[in-house]
């Protein structure tokens, strides 16, 4: 889905989810960041298509307005903002997983907790952020927008590895990029697949995020 000066964002989108198999719509709260950034004139616009390609994937909006957390603690995501005997773990949280922020962070006991979904995933549910106290744990951090390559790889200038363009390029260990499309899979090759800008030479294109043996090439700065 690509959005233009003027799209009605939240039609756009149905119309065009619902065209693809087994696709699911964004969150509402998503879209509704994304309708009103795309809503507040065209210099707004003008400055997210950089690469002055006339219009703007659904994906690049929803990582425009997203709020992203890193994990620093191992932790859970569970079904309610109280932690009681009843609460129930819907997953398990390691270090280095990336999260949606879809609630302000509020008191909840001795923890700062927030409606949160993984990123790795989808699922959704509650998360502490921190304790309350001064000396206590920090689950969460900003992060996932900025990323460092750990082994070198090739960023090309299309989705598709097989083909090859004069932009396409390496990447050399320890470069920052930056997010522009989450992570996808390649069908044809099974790699997960990120779009991202160069920080050094503001080179925009895809990356191999993960191999399809589970090798990782970038990770969250």
């Amino acid at each position: 889905m690509c959005v233009r000066r003027g799209d009605d964002v939240a039609r756009a989108t149905s119309s065009d989810i619902s065209g693809q198999e087994g696709a699911s719509p964004p969150p509402k709260e998503d879209l509704g960041k994304v309708s009103f950034l795309v809503g507040h004139g065209s210099r707004y616009f003008d400055f997210l298509d950089d690469e002055k390609e006339g219009f703007l994937t659904q994906e690049h909006l929803l990582t425009v307005v997203r709020t992203l957390k890193k994990v620093t603690k191992e932790t859970t995501i569970t079904d309610t903002a109280e932690v009681s005997e009843e609460t129930k773990t819907l997953g398990k949280l390691e270090v280095g997983d990336l999260l949606e922020l879809l609630s302000e962070p509020s008191e909840h006991g001795d923890l700062l907790r927030a409606r949160c979904r993984a990123m790795k995933d989808g699922t959704t549910g509650w998360v502490s952020v921190k304790s309350n106290s001064a000396m206590g744990p920090v689950f969460l951090q900003d992060g996932g927008r900025i990323w460092r390559v750990q082994k070198e790889t090739l960023l090309t200038k299309g989705f598709d590895i097989g083909t090859t363009a004069d932009e396409d390029r390496k990447l050399r260990p320890n470069e920052l990029v930056g997010l522009r499309e989450w992570m996808q899979k390649d069908e044809k090759s099974g790699l997960m697949r990120m779009k991202c800008k160069t920080k050094n030479d503001g080179r925009v294109g895809w990356v191999t995020a993960v191999g399809n043996t589970g090798t990782v090439f970038l990770t969250p700065h």
